[in-house]
């Protein structure tokens, strides 16, 4: 038995991150996301995702300051 892979996409573009999440479902992932570095940060350490595809240029807390953030915690 073969366990679901969690992906995290922290995107500020929508439709960007409807065709990754179509791609990996239809993989047999589970797709979470983000708008914004603030949300991303939050779902990184409550739902702990397997790979997280980040935007680095987005308004507010980018991608940048996002993993420094994480890294610090």
């Amino acid at each position: 038995m073969t366990m679901e892979k969690k992906i995290l996409v922290i995107d500020d573009d929508p439709a960007f991150v409807r065709l990754i999440e179509q791609v990996f479902t239809q993989k047999g992932c589970e797709v979470l996301n983000a708008s914004s570095g603030e949300g991303g940060l939050r779902l990184l350490f409550a739902r702990k995702p397997d790979m997280v595809l980040l935007d680095v240029v987005m308004p507010g807390m980018d991608g940048i300051e996002l993993m420094k953030k994480a890294k610090e915690i």
